[in-house]
């Protein structure tokens, strides 16, 4: 962590003091005006300016963003902007919203500020989940993530615009895999009659793809849903997973890749305008700076989480035969991607071609789509 950087009020004092004396003169003369008796200078105050507060609403209280946002950020975030920027964080209960909702809550101005998941949002803009369908993600891992993000944020800023906000900061995810209760993922009969966790409508048809019933349940209700046997698994990362002791009751995980959360952090335009520039300023040299940090730091921690689940929850870890992974895979394109595009409306196959061949002309290697 930076140190904290503080900022020192020099006091100074002048103390200004003369004695005149006349000088004695063959003929008397007028003495001279007195000097002006000599006043202390007041001690120059800093003026800071006007304080905002700002509560931010979020989308959930695990994982590994969630607590550098508490540990950290919001006090480096006040310092950077020498106390006139305080964040409030609001967990989920804390304010009224579902994780779908807070876009919509952004535009609106009933928070300047918010920390989603575009695989939320998808249900009231889906254009901005392209970013998270399944299998959609070129090979690499984490680093092709974070090159996906780039060469596509022109398109991601126009979708933004739209909603009036723009994005600060994102954060990415681990891969979203598959956690089960019982059994293993093996074949397409393995789901059949189970009911899984999703949190978007592509998740809904990937399970749906591999024979298994989705239920839409919000990340605040995910525990208690597995406990009480709502549902028989979930799909999700491993850093939320594990930071909301998912693995108590889920004992089997197994690694799927499907995708990579995008998790970005969205300011609200006319809130940001408002701010003056030297804090508009301050805020952007302090993400410049946590940037790469920020972008990294799950993923950075997943093989820690792992041991420390498989040690301390007795989690039991089996990877996916890759040709069902393949399998998996080529039907999400018809099964998926081709929902996804219907959702986007008119011109959403359009959308997933041009973004295809913007990654294929980087040097990635893309499904074909028809």
């Amino acid at each position: 962590m930076n140190k904290r950087r503080t900022l020192t009020l020099v006091l100074v004092v002048a103390l200004v003091g003369g004695l005149v004396a006349a000088c004695a003169a063959p003929a008397p003369a007028p003495a001279p005006a007195p000097a002006p008796a000599p006043a202390k200078e007041e001690a120059k105050k800093e003026d800071k300016g006007e304080v905002y507060e700002w509560t931010m609403f979020t989308n959930g209280r695990g994982g590994w963003h969630f607590e550098q946002w508490r540990e950290s950020i919001v006090a480096e975030l006040e310092s950077a902007t020498n106390g006139r920027l305080k964040l409030i964080p609001t967990w989920p209960g804390d304010h009224p919203y579902k994780s779908g909702d807070l876009l919509g809550a952004v535009n609106e101005g009933i928070t300047p500020v918010a920390a989603l998941g575009y695989n939320n949002v998808g249900g009231v803009e889906p254009r901005l989940s392209v970013t998270v369908l399944p299998f959609f993600q070129p090979p690499g891992g984490h680093e092709a993530k974070k090159d996906m993000h780039r060469l596509i944020s022109p398109y991601i800023d126009e979708v933004l615009e739209e909603w009036n906000c723009f994005e600060l900061a994102v954060h990415f995810a681990g891969p979203v895999e598959m956690w089960l209760i019982e059994g293993w993922l093996e074949d397409f009969d393995s789901l059949k009659g189970k009911r899984i966790r999703t949190f978007s409508a592509d998740t809904d048809s990937l399970v749906g793809v591999m024979n298994g019933n989705p239920v839409r349940i919000d990340a605040s209700e995910a525990y208690t849903s597995l406990q009480t046997g709502l549902i028989e698994g979930l799909m999700t990362g491993v850093s939320f997973s594990v930071s909301s002791k998912f693995p108590e009751v889920v004992k089997h995980f197994q690694p799927l890749n499907a995708f990579q959360s995008t998790a970005p952090i969205l300011v609200n335009k006319d809130a940001w305008n408002e701010l003056p520039q030297e804090i508009r300023d301050a805020v952007m040299a302090y993400w410049d700076s946590k940037a790469e940090w920020y972008a990294d730091g799950a993923v950075m921690t997943e093989s820690m989480l792992l041991r420390q689940a498989v040690t301390e929850y007795g989690l039991e870890i089996r990877p996916m035969p890759q040709d069902f992974r393949a399998e998996i895979m080529e039907r999400s394109v018809e099964g998926v991607w081709q929902p996804w595009a219907e959702r986007a409306g008119e011109g959403g196959m359009e959308i997933l071609k041009n973004i295809t061949k913007i990654l294929e002309d980087a040097g990635y290697e893309m499904p074909a789509i028809k």
